[in-house]
């Protein structure tokens, strides 16, 4: 009981600080900054066990850094809400899509080649 109501005061400050996370993600000119490089996710059938295990710390850096430029675009569009055009606010819901689209295909593939490891041992 204790370890869920801790975890539920962090989600509510993580929260909280989520705008101000989104805020840092900002380019001087007010941009949303695309996390790059996308990570390379190794060959299960070949990979060591410490690549694979890389690849899952920098595919979860690429889902956090993904996550903090969603947030960016999305408060970009709630601020200028009235003050944007149709166009810009079309790219942006298409970058918040394409963004999630990303994301859940490198988590696919990370998953498919960590099975093809697993199927080595």
């Amino acid at each position: 009981m204790k370890g869920r109501l801790a975890i539920s005061v962090l989600a509510l400050g993580l929260a909280a600080a989520a705008p101000a996370l989104a805020q840092q993600r900002l380019l001087p000119g007010g941009e949303c900054i695309h996390p790059s490089p996308v990570p390379i996710i190794p060959d299960g059938s070949f990979a060591s066990r410490m690549q694979m295990q890389g690849a899952r710390m920098d595919v979860w850096r690429f889902s956090s850094a993904s996550h903090d430029y969603r947030e960016c675009l999305q408060h970009a569009l709630v601020a200028a809400k009235g003050q944007v055009s149709p166009a810009q606010k079309q790219h942006w819901l298409a970058a918040i899509r394409a963004s999630f689209d990303e994301e859940r295909m490198l988590r696919q593939e990370l998953q498919m080649q960590i099975m093809r490891q697993q199927m080595r041992f």
